[in-house]
């Protein structure tokens, strides 16, 4: 990278920094009343450099690597205009690591809310401060997505392993579902775990190429990606509006809906979200009533346990993977297999006569998947308007294959009823709008994808490599801190490549009011500097 593009990266990233409003906070809090020397090193200017080294020439983000930036990486003109290069008695000084690690220190201590770290603090200062750390780090992520962008309707949600550099200490214990960590009972404010990082607790991820272990030591990262609509101009762009970050094995429950009040439902009033297989374990009571109670819409897909069909004693109707169905529905219907995919890529032109075969059977299989389904919609109730306020539903019942009932079934309410409702009870666990394994279903879930890929752009080496060592910072704060630098030098670059792609200036990209004309972006129609290509506006 040259001098002139890593110019460009930094004032795009000081930009963010200033668009967020972030620094200023920061600023008022380390602000001491009794005065002092000025510091050489701005809380902007420190923040920035932190978001370039998030990119994926540095492969790190380590203080040393920031201070290099600060020091050697930025020319010298900017480095005297910032006051990091400065001449005294006729000798030349730059910004020590020292002076950089304490302001980043300084800045660490004033978001923290680890019990460990900052004990002085009541259990209201640490909710508190929680919230608001929470708060400025996603304003941060949000300023790196342009004002001029529309805002999504749907999103994908999911959690990913963020191991600490720390060493794994001795505590394994798992929270109690519904326990606010942060409270002063809680085991992860009890617990000591005699670790480097006392923030870090052990949990479970998946395994990949990258994580050849399923046990960690870290945290979870707990993320909402837009995902626009199929067809769209916007549909390859797929970027971070938020994120939390919770000590590994914290039930996720309460960060997630704090992350849909937060990020999504300000911009969205009736969002649709993305979710796996695990959300749809989690209790109703806690998960789907809460959805509902927001106005919130879930695909989500199903659980082993949740493809068994189950009876309701006071409708007669059978519940399979989240939809009712007429009793009388034959059995063997209840038994499809599960696709391993539920939409197959074309077979590479070389493949090999293995790949071959393999592909003609997923074919098959999902083909049979897909029969089944439609199947099974014969015997399926349709739903008869929305969803009254307490979560119950109104159905048809199907008139065809009535024939089919048992005696016994006939006596059922369901038989004779034309409509009827089902509880909230009974539905709402897995209540979808589309019935699961349908094309539109499919059509829909398939968009989940976007949270996948950019959780694998932030831990490829190609893109912010988040793996363990990336940044060799402790603590939940300072790991945040760190975590929410990488997902805006995620969100710069995913802008900038789908910028690129439709020929749009990404610097008039983000210097444009919202409800432009997109035409009026193209590059053509841009008048910029030669200097500057996709440069930030002068600020």
């Amino acid at each position: 990278m040259s001098v002139r593009t890593l110019e460009t990266e930094f004032d795009r990233a000081l930009n963010v920094v200033r668009t967020s409003g972030i620094a200023h906070k920061i600023e008022a809090e380390l602000a001491s009343p009794r005065g002092g020397r000025p510091r050489p090193l701005r809380v902007e200017t420190l923040l920035a450099a932190t978001v370039v080294a998030a990119s994926s020439r540095f492969r790190d983000a380590t203080h040393t690597t920031i201070h290099r930036i600060l020091t050697e990486e930025l020319c010298g003109s900017r480095l005297r205009r910032d006051g990091l290069l400065w001449t005294k008695n006729g000798t030349e000084h730059r910004l020590t690591i020292r002076q950089f690690r304490y302001l980043f220190n300084a800045i660490v201590n004033a978001l923290d809310y680890s019990p460990h770290k900052r004990p002085d603090l009541t259990e209201d200062e640490r909710i508190a401060r929680y919230e608001s750390t929470t708060a400025w780090l996603n304003a941060l992520i949000g300023a790196s997505t342009p004002a001029w962008l529309p805002a999504a309707t749907t999103y994908a949600i999911d959690a990913s392993a963020v191991p600490t550099w720390s060493r794994p200490g001795s505590v394994k214990t798992r929270p109690e579902p519904g326990e606010d960590y942060l409270a002063d009972g809680s085991a992860w404010t009890r617990q000591r775990t005699f670790a480097a990082d006392p923030d870090a607790r052990h949990g479970h991820r998946t395994r990949t190429t990258d994580s050849a272990s399923e046990m960690f030591f870290g945290y979870h990262l707990n993320a909402v990606t837009t995902s626009y609509t199929p067809g769209s101009i916007y549909q390859p762009l797929k970027t971070f509006a938020g994120f939390n970050l919770v000590p590994a094995a914290t039930p996720l429950t309460d960060p997630t809906l704090e992350l849909l009040d937060d990020v999504v439902l300000p911009t969205a009033p009736n969002p649709t979200i993305l979710t796996d297989r695990g959300y749809s374990n989690w209790r109703q009571e806690i998960w789907a009533d809460e959805l509902h109670a927001r106005g919130i819409q879930q695909y989500t897909d199903m659980l082993k346990d949740d493809l068994k069909p189950r009876i309701d004693a006071d409708t007669g109707v059978i519940m399979f993977a989240g939809w009712p169905y007429v009793p009388w529905t034959p059995k063997e219907l209840f038994t499809l297999k599960r696709p391993t995919r539920y939409k197959i890529a074309p077979l590479a032109p070389k493949a090999s006569a293995r790949a071959k075969r393999r592909h003609e059977a997923a074919i098959r299989n999902l083909a049979e998947f897909h029969a089944q389904i439609a199947e099974l919609g014969r015997f399926a109730l349709t739903p008869n308007g929305r969803r009254k306020a307490n979560g119950d539903q109104r159905f048809f019942r199907p008139g065809a294959d009535r024939h089919l009932a048992t005696p016994a079934q006939r006596n059922l309410k369901i038989y004779d009823a034309v409509t009827l409702t089902l509880r909230s009870d009974v539905i709402s666990k897995h209540h979808q709008p589309h019935r699961w394994g349908t094309p539109d279903w499919i059509e829909n879930y398939s968009r989940r994808s976007s949270v996948e890929g950019a959780f694998g752009g932030l831990k490829a080496r190609s893109g912010q490599g988040m793996t363990r060592g990336w940044t060799r910072v402790m603590g939940i704060t300072a790991t945040a801190l760190m975590t929410a630098a990488a997902i805006v030098q995620y969100n710069i670059q995913a802008i900038r490549s789908w910028a690129t792609k439709n020929a749009i200036d990404d610097g008039a990209l983000y210097d444009a009011e919202p409800g432009t004309d997109i035409e009026r972006l193209r590059l053509n129609a841009v008048a910029s500097s030669p200097q500057r290509p996709g440069a930030p506006p002068a600020n």
